[in-house]
């Protein structure tokens, strides 16, 4: 494997650098710093609108998210799609950037924060690496590159094929309130989606709870 020294653009100092690094990038993360550093570094930066996450080191996708964003994304309830969507993939993680907690700041318990970060390994099997900036961020997709990751112009992520079984747990996770953990359960005790959907209100309170059957139901009509 060859190395060459550059100059590091933003601290002037000599580093070295791994070639035949290729990451492929989403086009929306032009406005981060990211890339900067990855093409500072001498990493082979392509630009492309990705379906999934917003790294493509390899076969890994990683789905990088500042700690403001990814309190947002919680609240909103878009970081669940995007976990649903990073789970189909082999190899993925979440990179968590920045993580600082402050209750001043954030209009939302610790104890929500910090189970989410549980639901993202426990439910939908996604683990999570943090950086302390954009550099990191950086310096941990080059590391992945350099443990094999990288090296592919062409990469393209890899899809898990998808069962029957996990289909059915995609619709229901879609409900409001239904996890990873609580599809499986309603699966075990129902056997089936129609079952579910048919199931008594005292039945389905056996595993949710009234706030989430009435969400359901809602949505059912």
């Amino acid at each position: 494997m060859k190395y060459v020294f550059m100059e590091d653009i933003f601290s002037f100092r000599k580093v070295e650098k791994l070639e035949s690094i290729s990451i492929i990038v989403d086009s929306r993360e032009k406005n981060s710093r990211v890339p900067s550093f990855l093409i500072g570094a001498g990493c082979d930066v392509v630009f492309e609108k990705l379906d999934v996450g917003d790294y493509l080191v390899g076969d890994i996708v990683i789905e990088r998210k500042s700690f403001s964003d990814f309190i947002g994304s919680l609240v909103s309830g878009r970081l669940k799609k995007q976990l649903q969507s990073l789970s189909t993939c082999e190899k993925r993680i979440l990179l968590l950037e920045g993580f600082y907690y402050n209750y001043r700041d954030f209009k939302i318990s610790k104890n929500a924060v910090l189970g989410m970060l549980c639901s993202c390994l426990l439910d939908y099997g996604v683990p999570v690496l943090y950086s302390e900036s954009e550099k990191e961020s950086a310096e941990i997709l080059m590391l992945l590159g350099r443990r094999g990751g990288g090296g592919v112009s062409n990469v393209r992520a890899k899809k898990k094929i998808v069962d029957i079984e996990e289909k059915k747990r995609f619709i229901l996770e879609g409900f409001d309130g239904i996890g990873g953990k609580k599809s499986r359960e309603l699966l075990e005790r129902f056997e089936n989606i129609g079952n579910v959907f048919n199931a008594s209100e005292e039945e389905l309170l056996e595993i949710l709870d009234e706030r989430v059957i009435r969400g359901m139901r809602d949505v059912l009509g």
